[in-house]
């Protein structure tokens, strides 16, 4: 069972819903420190409260080298309990299929949004990349969502070579409709 949240989907699910049953709501996100591996991607993010009460993310991120094909994600996912956070689940993948099976509308937006615009569905060539005020809608990802909360996560991403590249933790609540 996955709870995915791919690490290239820091661009994604900063927005104010996920799927038709269930509301993501975004608590907030940050940069945390790699485990290991000194090949840091540089980005920025920025969670917008925008006047309807929607969420938006800016992103801006620098590239030395492609994200490629090859690139693989894990997530340490924690579960609030009794005022608490609890180890709930480890999911893990390849960045490129599970974006595009679980998440191709609202990648297909983040490519075309994205300044410059990425073509290809599996790389993001090496440059710099800005984003503004993103925002996705109701029926953009088809994630299965084992149970509604509040959750604390950490997102790896990692190169070709396994080396960590990225990480983001975020907290967020999921939400039945």
């Amino acid at each position: 069972m996955h709870l995915i949240f791919e690490f290239v989907f820091i661009i994604l699910f900063f927005s104010s819903v996920l799927g038709e049953e269930y509301t993501l709501e975004t608590i907030g996100a940050k940069k945390c420190a790699l485990n290991f591996g000194t090949q840091e991607i540089n980005y920025e993010l920025t969670i917008n409260n925008e006047k309807d009460g929607a969420k938006s993310l800016t992103l801006e991120f620098n590239l030395d080298e492609p994200i490629t094909k090859d690139f693989t994600y894990r997530a340490d996912i924690n579960i609030m309990t009794s005022g608490q956070y609890i180890h709930y689940i480890e999911p893990d993948g390849n960045v490129c299929k599970d974006i595009n099976d679980l998440g191709k509308i609202a990648w297909d937006a983040f490519r075309n949004a994205v300044n410059p615009k990425i073509k290809d569905l599996c790389t993001i060539p090496p440059g710099k990349y800005k984003l503004e005020k993103f925002q996705v809608k109701k029926g953009d990802f088809d994630v299965p969502i084992p149970t509604a909360g509040q959750f604390m996560a950490q997102f790896h991403l990692h190169n070709k070579k396994g080396l960590e590249v990225a990480c983001l933790e975020m907290e967020f609540r999921i939400l039945e409709n």
